[in-house]
């Protein structure tokens, strides 16, 4: 099978039959190839090449309007929660100063007179009861006499701890004359923060006074948690950069007995607004608006503020601050645009190669079904998907290597699947005749003609498959070669094709652990039978002839020589010995020393006129 020298037709079948054999290194070294593409390959590249010069352009375009939009979007936001965080503030104090103003002028003009009066006092009470933002109302005298109206008290102070103060406020309105706000601070009053708005009252060049509104801002604190729920950010105002005025959390605390501060108001972001400030990317974009954002605990945070500057003083900074991710959700739409589009690319050069695999995958099918038939692997050949395509080309191409692959899986039958991987690993030559050291091993089953006489074809059959089968195995595994069956028996052989020094202990082991699966099995068959056989196995170690023998027409891998015969003349001395025992082996002087340890078997009657004895293993401990 290995060495065939001409071509020569069996069965309809050509059969290459030159000097080189069916092993070798495969195509000639000028057809080699250092870089191969496949056409699966090669079609996907050409495919995404294509898709990519076709979709880039319009997914730059995409990625550069959507990042103007993204980026117009964001100002937007940014000024409307401005807008709305700074809008009720400067509607209820602008409300509060003209309020002021109009009463100022009205006692200016002499149409109420500041003197205490019912009348005065029923103005006043107005006054309150129009705003409810007002929390209280006072009347300074040119003497620094306080009277102060509450909405459900009124109380004077002549010659207390604010005298002095309010003298030096009398002195600045005398000379400037304009109305003006107080710089946000703690009421000493009710402790909490206030804005006082003062008014001068003169009529003609008489100085009358000054007529004082105070505005409370908690409900500022509650104006700007509202805007926070609804827009999940956190409004703040302050005063010189540092005093909270108002804040979503003043809404739900008391009054504190001292003013609030970024520091101690309990809010961990709000401290840190100007420590580590970094630029905001589209800070350009924001008119009138400033802002930066920080890290946070391993968070970041984005703060958006502007100036509130107020008619008559009282500057202010109105803001807010919130998760940068929620800012980066606009920022980041131009790259969840790129992203959708790379993925929509990366999705069409995938289905292109896909295309490219589906078109290719029934070459590689065909090519990987080779390969294995080349390492007489049959186990997963399965081309009916391809025999069954609607392309005819793919139809016949499947159909003929499934019956190509049949054919030799049929004949592989026929031949020593193991002996023929081994050969093609270790190349033509090693099928070439050759004298090796060796261990043969000859097994016959005794009785077996009495057995089989009177029993038809099928059982005698299977009676014999089912030790061949527990046998067979063992042979391989121990590294041997079933060389052929002998009827009722076998030949195998150890050290071929490759070389093991070991091969004599090699098939010692091998030999007993086949009498020890044999034992137990013709127990089994003894009840099935009561004339079973007994097996008989002889082992020779010694110089033979291996190789490829036989003529064009049939050629054996096989061995020759006097060795074979010794073999089996040991085989055929155990005839009649130990009949107690129904699995006997029997071994040269030659294989035993040959094995390395003759002291591990114990022998038994010599067979014949050889050195040769019925051995068993020893226990272990036990000696001679």
């Amino acid at each position: 099978m290995f060495s065939l020298r001409k071509r020569r037709s069996v069965s309809g079948m050509t059969i290459r039959q030159d000097s080189r054999p069916f092993f070798g290194s495969g195509a000639p070294p000028a057809e080699r190839r250092w870089f191969r593409l496949s056409i699966s390959s090669l079609l996907s590249i050409m495919l995404g090449v294509l898709i990519i010069a076709a979709g880039l352009p319009i997914l730059l375009v995409g990625y550069f309007a959507t990042e103007d939009v993204s980026r117009r979007l964001l100002r937007d936001r940014s000024e409307l929660l401005l807008t709305s965080v700074t809008a009720p503030i400067e509607v209820q104090l602008t409300a509060v100063a003209q309020m002021t103003d109009t009463a100022a002028r009205k006692l200016a003009e002499g149409q109420i007179e500041p003197d205490g009066s019912p009348a005065f006092v029923s103005f006043v009470q107005g006054l309150l009861a129009a705003n409810d933002h007002i929390s209280r109302i006072a009347l300074v005298s040119p003497d620094g006499t306080l009277k102060r109206w509450s909405h459900d008290r009124m109380e004077t102070l002549t010659n207390d701890d604010g005298l002095a103060a309010r003298r030096n406020l009398l002195t600045q309105a005398a000379i400037d004359g304009k109305s003006n706000w107080s710089t946000p601070f703690m009421s000493n009053v009710d402790g909490e923060i206030v804005m006082t708005y003062r008014a001068p009252l003169r009529r003609g060049d008489a100085f009358l006074g000054m007529l004082t509104t105070v505005v409370s801002l908690r409900d500022v604190s509650s104006s700007l948690r509202a805007i926070g729920e609804e827009f999940d950010v956190v409004p703040f105002l302050l005063a010189n950069h540092q005093v909270i005025v108002a804040h979503p959390a003043m809404s739900q605390t008391k009054p504190a007995n001292e003013p609030l501060t970024i520091d101690n108001l309990g809010d961990p972001v709000m401290a840190a607004i100007w420590s580590d400030q970094r630029p905001i990317r589209e800070a350009g974009l924001l008119r009138g608006v400033r802002g930066h954002w920080t890290f946070i605990d391993g968070v970041s945070y984005t703060y958006v503020y502007r100036d509130l500057r107020l008619d008559n003083g009282a500057d202010l900074l109105a803001g807010y601050y919130m998760r940068s991710e929620l800012n980066q959700r606009d920022r980041l739409m131009r790259y969840y645009v790129a992203g959708l589009g790379g993925i929509v690319l990366i999705g069409a050069i995938a289905a292109a190669a896909y295309l490219g695999r589906r078109l290719a995958k029934p070459v590689a099918a065909f090519g990987e079904t080779s390969k294995a038939i080349g390492r007489h692997d049959f186990s997963n050949i399965d081309l009916d998907k391809w025999r069954a395509s609607r392309f005819s080309e793919i139809a016949g191409t499947a159909a003929a290597i499934s019956d190509m692959a049949k054919g030799i899986q049929f004949f592989q039958r026929y031949v020593p699947q193991t002996l023929v991987q081994r050969l093609l690993l270790l190349g033509h030559e090693s099928s070439r005749p050759a004298k090796r050291h060796m261990t043969i091993i000859f097994l016959d089953l005794e009785g077996y003609t009495r057995f089989s006489t009177g029993r038809d074809a099928d059982d005698i059959a299977s009676y014999l498959n089912r030790f061949f089968t527990r046998i067979g195995p063992l042979v391989e595994e121990g590294g041997g070669t079933i060389d052929k069956y002998t009827g009722d028996g076998l030949m195998a052989f150890w050290g071929a094709p490759a070389d093991n020094p070991h091969h004599a202990r090699d098939a010692l082991v091998c030999a007993f652990r086949i009498a020890g699966t044999l034992a137990a099995h013709l127990e089994e068959e003894a009840r099935l039978y009561s004339d079973t056989c007994r097996v008989r196995m002889g082992l020779h170690t010694g110089d033979v002839v291996v190789g490829d023998l036989g003529y064009d027409g049939r050629i054996d891998y096989t061995v020759v020589g006097e060795v074979v015969n010794g073999a089996k003349r040991v085989e055929s001395g155990l005839r009649g010995l130990a009949m107690s025992h129904s699995v006997v082996v029997a071994a040269t002087q030659e294989t035993l020393t040959a094995s390395g340890t003759p002291e591990a078997f114990q022998r038994f009657e010599q067979i014949g006129d050889r050195q040769a004895w019925r051995i068993e293993q020893r226990a272990i401990g036990q000696t001679e």
